[in-house]
């Protein structure tokens, strides 16, 4: 874990900022899988270099602190996934296919297409996931990484489905 290089006090300043974060992601995938003090602790050890720099109530603060949290996230995520304990590899991929079906079932309801897609789209994106989880370069990015998956499937079914539409009937 980094250590903060910031004067004593600085942490203390940024201390409700993130326990505010963290409540506030709690339904967020991934950060279940993180007691909550433990995951507040995580991203006050990385958030260690933005103590002291600015202003407590500073909005890019907040921002900063809040993509932090968003990578502690996905890195839990990504461990979960890669763990060689079942219980643990189940966890984390029931908190991936949770987030990629409500990210496919909300874009395709927003776009007026069928939402029942979203199950057997997730069901092979989490397929993919399990088989190429070792090209997944940066586990910051892991929940990213496994949405551009999802996404492509997506597309592929409906461009699929659409020229299912356009095909000739034959007599």
């Amino acid at each position: 874990m980094a250590r903060s290089t910031a004067h004593p006090g600085a942490q203390s300043d940024i201390a409700p900022i993130v326990v505010s974060i963290v409540r506030e992601h709690r339904r967020r995938p991934g950060y279940r899988l993180l007691a909550e003090d433990e995951f507040a602790a995580r991203l006050v050890a990385r958030a260690g270099h933005l103590a002291g720099c600015t202003a407590a109530n500073d909005p890019s603060l907040r921002e900063q602190l809040a993509r932090l949290a968003q990578n502690i996230c996905a890195e839990t995520l990504c461990q979960a996934c890669l763990s060689p304990n079942p219980r643990e590899q189940n966890q984390g991929y029931a908190e991936l296919g949770a987030y990629l079906y409500r990210l496919t079932y909300n874009a395709l309801k927003r776009q007026g297409r069928p939402t029942g897609l979203a199950e057997d789209c997730t069901q092979e994106a989490l397929r993919q996931v399990w088989q190429h989880i070792e090209r997944c370069r940066e586990p910051g990015a892991f929940l990213r990484w496994a949405a551009v998956i999802q996404m492509r499937i997506v597309q592929r079914r409906l461009r699929r489905q659409r020229d299912d539409l356009l095909l000739p009937e034959e007599d």
